[in-house]
């Protein structure tokens, strides 16, 4: 062991009550551990293993793009995915209590996607609702988003008011003669998909109408309740900015059992062995410098998401839906859109590199300081550890993830 401290310094927890000098035998013998194993973040302190974070990319990827040119395609689909965006954030908030220690699992920046997403389908379904209802002579040439946003809730849960009063309350004041024709055309508002128009005369009752107008409902509810998650985040990463300086990261290895007290790394830097939270395996304490990273970050990003959250709504809100730009219609919300993709892709690179190399200053050769209570001596061994790969940090952030599972769980 090139490192020389002082024969006095403490080995491992004062419980233990070793010191270096006693050691100094075992040390002259220069034994090798077992063979090299992994050091891995301990419960919670990884990010969302970068395989999980390709699948999700590869899922939002291609619905992006059919979300730009044939969004009526995916509306289900996309509903699907906010529902597990939100069952996930939950679950997460859940298991780590919003603690700024356990930031890697909970922040919440991967939703900006899916606020986008169901923020279009409302949009966009209300905005084929208002085409409809300015087509024809005795339409009106002007009709707002909230007119036609209630027009399609009437339709679904007053179908027989709105089929009598449409035509005084939407298309204008009705002549005798061109009741029948007014009629025909209200009818036909609602309905989403013009080749069903063709099949027969659709009704505001019909089960498409209230199809859409169920979605729209969906898509508001799903869009307050995942604002609302980045808001909570948004809040706890704050008051968490305070306590950034004081975070600790532990990581653990199959390297510290066997009666392991203590570790001496590389850099010649001691660190007690605890257990681990999810039993069985040795841990070590080291420095939280990538969760205070991950809480700034937080911030900023999820400050920044809202921001261009309001600016699609703006998009969605007052560009016309005709509006093209070398031939893609541009009543999108593009910022979203691009932040998202971008987020996950992030997630992909900086989980790949994470979980192939240690965490910052450690080194790859530690000696391990055994105690054994039940014995006379202690014994001590130079191991090599090699990063956590995807398995390790499958293990950290599962185990941070499904905490509140208790036995269910961990067993």
């Amino acid at each position: 062991m090139s490192c020389e401290l002082e024969p006095n310094v403490t080995i491992g927890a004062p419980k233990y009550n070793a010191q270096y000098w006693q050691f100094s035998e075992a040390l002259a013998n220069n034994t090798n551990c077992s063979e090299s194993t992994y050091l891995r973040p301990d419960a919670a302190g990884s990010i969302v293993p970068w395989p999980y974070a390709l699948a999700w990319l590869l899922i939002h990827a291609p619905l992006v793009l059919i979300r730009v040119t044939r969004w009526q395609k995916v509306q289900v689909l996309s509903l699907v995915l906010a529902a597990i965006s939100m069952g996930w954030s939950v679950e997460a908030y859940l298991s780590t209590q919003r603690r700024p220690e356990e930031v890697l699992v909970w922040t919440p920046l991967t939703i900006i996607l899916d606020v986008g997403a169901v923020i279009q389908l409302a949009y966009l379904i209300v905005e084929n609702v208002k085409e409809r209802m300015t087509q024809g002579e005795k339409a009106r040439r002007f009709v707002t988003i909230w007119q036609a946003f209630e027009a399609l809730m009437v339709g679904m849960f007053r179908p027989q008011e709105f089929q009598l009063q449409s035509s005084a309350s939407i298309i204008g004041p009705k002549r005798t003669d061109d009741s029948k024709s007014s009629a025909d055309h209200v009818e036909t508002i609602i309905e989403g998909d013009v080749e069903d128009q063709s099949k027969g005369k659709a009704t505001s009752s019909d089960p498409v109408s209230r199809g859409k107008a169920f979605i729209v409902i969906l898509s508001l509810l799903f869009f307050v309740g995942l604002v609302a998650l980045q808001i909570i985040g948004l809040v706890f990463a704050i008051s968490g900015l305070s306590s950034r300086n004081e975070l600790k990261s532990v990581w653990c290895s199959p390297m510290f059992e066997s009666f392991a007290i203590d570790i001496v790394d590389g850099n010649c830097r001691t660190q007690p062995v605890t257990s681990s939270a999810s039993k069985g395996i040795g841990c070590i304490e080291l420095s939280g410098d990538k969760q205070a990273g991950w809480i700034v970050g937080t911030v900023a990003v999820l400050t920044f998401s809202l921001m261009l959250e309001f600016t699609d709504l703006l998009i969605l809100t007052f560009v016309e839906s005709h509006t093209k730009w070398r031939g893609v219609k541009m009543k999108r919300p593009w910022c979203t859109m691009f932040c998202g993709i971008a987020i996950l892709i992030f997630y992909v690179i900086y989980g790949l590199l994470e979980s192939s190399r240690l965490p910052s200053g450690m080194t790859e050769v530690v000696w391990v300081f055994r105690k054994d209570p039940s014995l006379t001596f202690e014994t001590a061994c130079r191991g090599t550890i090699t990063p956590a790969g995807v398995r390790g940090s499958m293990m950290g952030w599962t185990d941070g993830f499904l905490a509140n599972w208790g036995r269910v769980y961990f067993g």
